[in-house]
């Protein structure tokens, strides 16, 4: 176990996996460890940064048993002391991966009946030899793309899998060697096909000249393929295949002028490194929100304010303020457009769509147009009905035959029990509420009913 078994960035207790780093431990002596989260998120302090060398600390080793591995262990007996000793059902959901048989099997076998007098040893390694920590990175070789998409016509004839182009820079270096004979010995010049005497040191120089020609040729060529490389690494360093691979901003958690502006701003990334760009885009958007908070401060000095923790009661005092004249707005928009039904019609449409509420709106009353009295004339019934009758019938909108059966109803009922309120004829009478209403007070004021007893 390491002297601390808690996370150096949020200092919450350490569970394997989790990352130890290892320029820290090597440098200052101590031991850098965090958990997965932080560790995601790039925590960095002091002397430790992201980019530092790091190990996976997992734990996937045996120490008293082939079947339990050092991180079982530790979760058995942390478990024992959470849940006690022989609680062997809790214990084996806390441990996850042995049931409860096994959990007590093993806690007598390894800690109770054969208990190792100490803990094993791993077998020491020489002192010139120091374990060398794993170092993860982002892989430098850009993305193969299907055959056919877009995204593999946008890669400018890149074989990602001969890792060169169709067309390489300076494609044609290759020509200035196929003229040369490497294999043939520069000694074997025929003298005689030049058709003039020549000795021996005339040879010599002859054939020293053309070596010398041929390196020249080769230096050449090995000149062209560095440059030919350099700008290979050129591509891959700046993603110019796939900037979007080397940039590791999301921008949909920057506002609106900022997604603008990374839009904009994105052609410019081939021209440095993807690095150096995400901290360009970092840098606007640390100016925009300086920019936003000066603006504020700006705005509570002329409200008067001289401490900031006032803001929190003038930001509530605003927003009432806003709520109020936008509720005043809106009332009186609908006072002006009351009388034009069609307009009317057309702004509640448009505070639907814009989704304002509109609950807290006080609306003037509006009249409601009534029906036009039914022309009841020469139906059923009409003839026994008297004028008052009629009236009625014709303005509620009732036929005479069947205002007859509900009087008829009405009339009964009050015989049976003496008195009828409106609360009993509205079970009997089944139409409109206001209809039963007008039909109960007619009887009651002509005396065919009456609401209370007769004492």
């Amino acid at each position: 176990m390491e002297d601390s078994s808690l996370c150096c960035g949020c200092w919450s207790k350490l569970q394997p996996p989790y990352i130890r780093c290892s320029a820290c431990r090597i440098e200052n002596g101590k031991s850098q460890q965090l958990c997965l989260q932080c560790f995601s998120r790039g925590y960095q302090d002091g002397d430790h940064r992201s980019n530092h060398p790091y190990e996976i600390i997992r734990h996937q080793f045996s120490i008293l048993s082939k079947d339990w591995t050092a991180n079982e262990e530790m979760l058995l007996l942390d478990a024992i002391r959470d849940r006690g000793l022989g609680n062997w059902s809790d214990v084996a959901k806390q441990v996850m991966t042995k049931n409860k048989q096994q959990c007590e099997s093993h806690y007598m076998k390894s800690y109770v009946v054969k208990p190792l007098p100490s803990l094993p040893r791993f077998p020491e390694q020489p002192s010139d030899h120091q374990p060398q920590p794993v170092v993860y990175k982002l892989s430098e070789q850009p993305p193969r793309p299907v055959a056919g998409t877009p995204w593999y016509f946008d890669m400018a004839g890149y074989e990602a899998a001969r890792s060169e182009f169709t067309t390489e820079p300076d494609n044609f270096a290759e020509c200035d060697l196929r003229d040369i004979d490497f294999a043939a010995p520069a000694d074997d010049v025929d003298a005689s096909e030049a058709g003039r005497d020549t000795n021996d040191e005339d040879l010599q120089d002859e054939k020293l000249l053309m070596q010398e020609m041929q390196f020249a040729v080769i230096n050449v060529y090995l000149s062209r393929l560095a440059e030919r490389w350099r700008r290979h690494q050129t591509v891959r360093h700046c993603g110019l295949l796939h900037a979007r691979r080397f940039s590791v901003l999301d921008a949909k958690r920057y506002g609106r002028t900022i997604r603008m502006a990374v839009e904009k701003l994105r052609p410019f990334m081939r021209l440095v490194h993807p690095t150096e760009y995400d901290m360009f885009i970092e840098a606007l958007h640390y100016e925009a929100e300086l920019r936003e908070q000066i603006s504020q401060l700006q705005e509570y000095c002329t409200a008067g304010l001289t401490k900031l923790s006032s803001s929190a009661i003038y930001r509530t005092v605003k927003q009432r303020r806003e709520e109020e004249a936008n509720r005043r707005r809106m009332t009186t928009d609908a006072v002006t457009i009351t009388h034009d039904q069609l307009v009317c019609k057309q702004w509640l449409e448009k505070q639907v769509r814009e989704g304002q509420a509109m609950k807290n709106i006080t609306l003037p009353n509006m009249k409601r147009r009534s029906a036009p009295p039914l022309h009841i004339l020469g139906l059923p019934g009409y003839d026994k009905l008297s004028t008052e009758e009629r009236e009625l019938c014709a303005n509620i909108r009732l036929v005479p035959a069947s205002y007859q059966q509900f009087k008829n109803l009405l009339i009964t009922e009050y015989k049976k029990l003496g008195y009828l309120k409106l609360a009993q004829a509205r079970p009997l009478v089944k139409i409109d509420v206001n209809k039963t209403r007008k039909i109960y007070d007619f009887l009651v004021s002509k005396g065919f009913i009456q609401k209370d007893p007769v004492t």
